[in-house]
């Protein structure tokens, strides 16, 4: 199993900074996704990590001064009628283990197997009747110890279109009020972006007490 690392170290001058105007840090994990006609198999539209202007956190935690953040390149699939847009909270509604290469048909309120077609995507077709539902990946990650499962990505569907995601190993890094990963939030346009490969990998990040930056070390 792959096996990703980040090691943060916070200086004490800099958790103070943090913590006195109550933010959070957070990590942003960027996804590949597809929407298409599950008949025609014409591709309408592509997101990376976000949609009109939205960042979903995946993780967010009230930092020590040595941190760690541990996770697999295992995801799985969830349903949610929550509408995409900042402020909002995602609601998992449905959700299920997934492999890549499988496709799943979400009805009736949950997700059956239907095919492995193989390949590096997560695959939803949404057959439910009612509009209004959103499709993405969710994955386990470890901060610091504590185990946490939440969204990475949320994309509309509609009925009958297959949802493809693709996880990405390109991690961003920000500080945020928000310390609920399951809150949307606007899109960021700063942050530490770094980006891992596809073999297991460890990464040593700092923070730089006077810009307030997370870096590579």
């Amino acid at each position: 199993m792959v096996k990703f690392t980040i090691n943060m170290e916070i200086s004490s001058a800099g958790l103070t900074k943090i913590f006195r105007s109550r933010q959070f840090v957070a990590l942003a994990r960027s996804v590949d996704a597809f929407v298409q006609s599950n008949d025609e198999k014409e591709s309408k539209s592509l997101s990376r990590g976000h949609i009109s202007g939205i960042t979903v956190p995946w993780l967010a935690f009230e930092p020590f001064m040595k941190n760690s953040i541990t996770w697999t390149d295992n995801c799985g699939l969830y349903a949610t009628t929550t509408l995409p847009a900042a402020g909002h909270v995602i609601v998992v509604n449905s959700q299920t283990n997934a492999q890549p290469g499988q496709v799943f048909t979400f009805k009736d309120g949950s997700f059956s197997l239907s095919s492995t077609e193989g390949g590096s995507y997560y695959q939803a077709v949404n057959h439910q009747q009612n509009d209004g539902l959103s499709f993405g990946l969710l994955a386990q990650g470890s901060v610091n110890g504590s185990s946490v499962t939440a969204p990475l990505n949320i994309q509309p569907m509609l009925l009958n279109e297959c949802g493809l995601f693709a996880p990405t190993q390109t991690i961003t890094i920000f500080l945020s009020n928000i310390g609920d990963p399951v809150s949307m939030i606007p899109a960021i346009s700063g942050g530490l972006l770094v980006t891992l490969g596809s073999a297991s990998a460890t990464v040593k990040i700092g923070f730089n007490d006077q810009t307030n930056q997370f870096f590579l070390k």
